[in-house]
């Protein structure tokens, strides 16, 4: 098989190299943040905007709907037309949907908000990584990522604790207001410092497989919300989940036939493509999913403060960032079959630490479980994220990085909507007829939500309140504690599927595919060890 050379990359780009990374660190920063900074909100939407359970999940799923059912046309898009145009045009629409965000009035203008900031994201986070895989010599490339990784991911460490600081002073749109000025500013640095690049090939674009995805992705999201209110054998979540796997099969068939696919499925056919698809899916399945919930358990239920709640939540980011760091050294050592499983075990010792948090109001053995946590994703993460972006040639680094953003941003719509409606269906069988106290509106909302069943039982009073407020806490504990276990099986899982699909020998080599039935043609190593 013939090897096909990179493209020389030109001096004067090569001199200025770390300049582009640290642009495209601040533009994944301002993601990062934007995410972790609103989970802090997440009680205060429940009692300024009255969302209910299913409006925060949609305000957060939404978000990743959009984000990974366009991120993989957004890498496409930079392709044909350029990564750092495409990069400017994201980060234009991501901070435009944020500023107007703030001033949402209803959860509804809340969730078009963030579907607009997915839109505007699915540009932005593909160009980032493509434009650091076309600057760095594949033998600098996976250092480079590892920093990316770790220095990027500082968005998520000081997004809480400033988001706990603004609503500790001003209203709950405050935290959105925060991503907009770091936006202009990372406009004139790219323009500055950054290259523009694309896909010489000019190839189309797959607009209905992108429309596919999205069908597809929304409706099994959409069953899993919709589950603890209308049943899991309810006429909405059966027709949800069956256009879900009718979507599924039609994206799959449409792939397999265009000639110039969005995703070409035939990539899951190699190991060391779907391994480390999976472990970024299920690991953020678990750890966004706990995330969304931890707010909502540390002020309602253990009652407390914004800044506090800001500040813990940072906690899972700072080892998180320090294991990235690390991790290509580990892997070297390790190789990336036991670095990406060893990662998902510690993850899930971590999150398995969180039994005894929720169980009594231990700040310690939070502190202690977040910081396990962020230990072993960071380990597991740069080289899942080093074998993706592999798997595609240089020409294609935006739709091979947009692979890496899919797996990500579907993982975290997941695990929001399946964790929360674990939670969801806990609390509202363990609360009972704790409501009955309230009226017949009230009681509906105290059943759906933690937020309004102790706002019901402050106003109710006496003991009758009282034993509300108790119910509401040992209830929403429960799903807590259903969720945490149902986390640790699943990465426990991808783990031992992990150990099952990936070879033995470092492998991280970079792949051609052409032909009609996609077969990989080596290309170059990105420095590991082992053949192929």
């Amino acid at each position: 098989m013939t090897a096909v050379a990179e493209p020389a990359i030109p001096p004067d780009v090569y001199r200025r190299r770390y300049w582009v990374l640290a642009v495209a660190c601040v533009a994944f920063t301002i993601i990062g943040m934007a995410l972790t900074i609103l989970n802090v909100a997440i009680p205060a939407l429940t009692r300024e905007l009255g969302a209910s359970t299913s409006d925060l999940q949609w305000i957060f799923a939404t978000y990743g709907l959009l984000f990974s059912g366009l991120v993989v046309t957004g890498g496409a898009l930079g392709d044909r037309f350029g990564r750092r145009r495409g990069l400017i045009v994201g980060l234009v629409i991501f901070g435009l949907a944020s500023t107007l965000g703030a001033f949402a009035t209803e959860p509804f203008h809340l969730i078009v908000a963030r579907a607009f900031m997915g839109v505007g994201a699915a540009l932005i986070m593909p160009g980032t990584l493509s434009i650091i895989t076309t600057v760095f010599p594949p033998e600098q490339r996976e250092r480079a990522i590892g920093i990316w990784a770790g220095v990027g991911g500082l968005g998520f460490i000081i997004g809480p604790p400033i988001g706990g600081l603004l609503l500790h002073e001003f209203w709950w749109g405050s935290v959105m207001l925060a991503s907009p000025p770091v936006v202009l500013v990372t406009i004139v640095a790219m323009l500055a410092v950054v290259p523009e690049s694309r896909d010489p090939a000019h190839r189309p674009l797959d607009a209905l497989g992108s429309v596919l995805s999205i069908v597809m992705i929304t409706a099994l999201v959409f069953g899993f919300i919709e589950a603890p209110s209308e049943g899991w054998t309810g006429a909405p979540v059966l027709l949800a989940f069956g256009v879900s796997a009718v979507a599924v099969v039609a994206f799959i068939l449409r792939e397999l036939k265009t000639a110039n696919p969005m995703l070409d499925v035939r990539l899951f056919r190699r190991t060391t493509f779907t391994a480390p698809a999976l472990m970024l899916v299920f690991g953020f399945f678990v750890v966004w999913g706990l995330q969304f919930l931890l707010p909502q358990f540390l002020e309602f239920v253990q009652g407390e403060s914004v800044v506090t709640v800001g500040l813990l939540l940072s906690v899972i980011s700072i080892t998180w960032c320090v294991s990235c760091t690390f991790a290509t050294r580990a892997t070297a050592g390790l190789g990336e079959r036991y670095a990406i499983a060893g990662g998902l075990l510690v993850t899930a010792v971590g999150v398995l630490l969180l039994l005894p948090a929720v169980n009594g109001p231990s700040t310690w053995w939070l502190v202690i479980s977040l910081l396990v946590i962020g230990a072993g994703m960071g380990l597991a993460m740069v080289p899942s994220t080093t074998m993706l972006v592999a798997a595609l040639p240089p020409e294609k680094a935006g739709v091979g990085s947009a692979m890496n953003d899919v797996t990500r941003e579907f993982g975290t719509s997941f695990g929001v909507a399946v964790l929360g409606s674990v939670v969801a269906f806990g609390y509202q069988d363990q609360l009972g007829s704790a409501a009955d106290v309230l009226p017949a509106s009230e009681r509906a909302a105290a059943e759906n939500n933690i937020g309004d069943a102790v706002s019901s039982a402050e106003q109710l009073g006496g003991r009758a309140g009282e034993q509300l407020i108790d119910a509401a806490h040992a209830a929403f504990t429960s799903g807590m504690r259903a969720a945490i276990v149902v986390g640790a099986v699943v990465l426990v899982a991808t783990a031992a599927v992990s150990l099952v699909l990936l070879p033995h020998q470092r492998r991280l080599h970079r792949w051609h595919w052409s032909g009609a039935l996609g077969r990989p043609h080596h290309l170059a190593s990105t420095g590991a060890e082992g053949s192929s």
